[in-house]
């Protein structure tokens, strides 16, 4: 992953929720795909797939942390990779941060 200069950090839209909605959206695919075709095949690519992704995210968020610095760190703390962090956990997060 290259970050470039005139790269800017969003935090609007679905990057409200979670740092990674382009990845969540393509792994609850996978996973009604391999529900809907009931086939064990199509759900341990998913699982494969999951776990290759949350590999590569560890990577780019490496990456972002080291372009954005104290900025991504914060927006770290208060969104979930995957999984929206709650209401309570994010004001917790954001309490704590300051």
């Amino acid at each position: 992953m290259v970050t470039r200069k005139g790269h800017t950090l969003v935090l609007t839209g679905p990057y409200r929720w979670v740092r990674h909605p382009f990845y969540v959206s393509s792994l609850l695919g996978s996973l009604g795909v391999g529900l809907m075709a009931a086939n064990w095949f199509f759900l341990a690519t998913g699982v494969v797939a999951f776990l290759l992704l949350r590999t590569r995210t560890r990577v780019e968020e490496e990456k972002l942390v080291e372009r954005f610095g104290g900025e991504y760190r914060h927006y770290m703390e208060r969104t979930g990779r995957f999984i929206p962090a709650s209401g309570a956990k994010r004001a917790a997060r954001s309490n704590t941060a300051r």
